[in-house]
């Protein structure tokens, strides 16, 4: 059983610039966003508050991380284990329990706004050291080592950027979901429209990790 590590506690007022920061983060990028509108948002009406609470703006992005990972980590956990029950999980089980924990964290409207923050994090140097380096990840890198044993045929470079890829086609799954035009669209019901959208990320992604030498 891999350790639970426990989040830290934030005081409501942190709270709130912190659900303001991934939304907005979320919705138009780090760089569009500025402190005191993340404030503003959070109805605060100190203009520093995020400079009181966080120190800065790279403090705020790893309170995000903070607040988010552990429950995340505890839900991937959960698939680890019965993963590790299966015996030889395929890769499109092993896929699911990287993403399906991820995809299960929303925020109050439903929408997947963790993600979609995670993902502008993810692509900028500046800011990127506080997932990477996260103590809340053990139970993703060992689904990554068992995705790394399930594919020999790939080199670790090839691995490395093909996961870099499988994420970006995640992110589009997301981005897909959280639309209303793109669910309005669908001849099902929301909740079937994100099994189906999320289903076809799993077999797309899954496709692009296996051996296509071995024909």
């Amino acid at each position: 059983m891999i350790g639970v590590t426990q989040g830290r506690k934030f005081k409501p007022s942190a709270m709130r610039l912190i659900d303001a920061a991934e939304r907005l983060v979320a919705d138009r990028g780090i760089d569009n966003v500025s402190l005191q509108e993340i404030a503003e948002t959070a109805g605060q009406s100190n203009k520093f508050a995020v400079q009181y609470h966080f120190k800065s703006r790279e403090g705020l992005i790893d309170a995000v991380f903070e607040a988010r990972l552990p429950e995340i980590n505890r839900r991937r956990e959960a698939h680890v284990e019965r993963l590790r029950s299966a015996g030889a999980p395929s890769i499109p089980d092993l896929l699911r329990a990287i993403f399906a924990p991820v995809v299960e964290q929303v925020d109050a409207q439903g929408k997947h706004h963790y993600a979609r923050f995670s993902s502008q994090v993810r692509v900028d140097p500046r800011y990127r050291r506080g997932w990477f380096n996260s103590r809340h990840l053990a139970a993703v890198t060992e689904v990554l080592n068992m995705l790394r044993a399930a594919t020999p045929h790939l080199s670790p470079a090839d691995f490395d950027l093909r996961m870099y890829l499988v994420i970006d086609i995640f992110d589009a799954g997301l981005r897909m979901i959280d639309n209303p035009w793109t669910l309005s669209e669908q001849d099902v019901p929301a909740v079937d429209a994100e099994k189906s959208i999320m289903d076809t990320v799993i077999a797309m992604s899954a496709a692009g990790l296996l051996d296509t030498t071995a024909v």
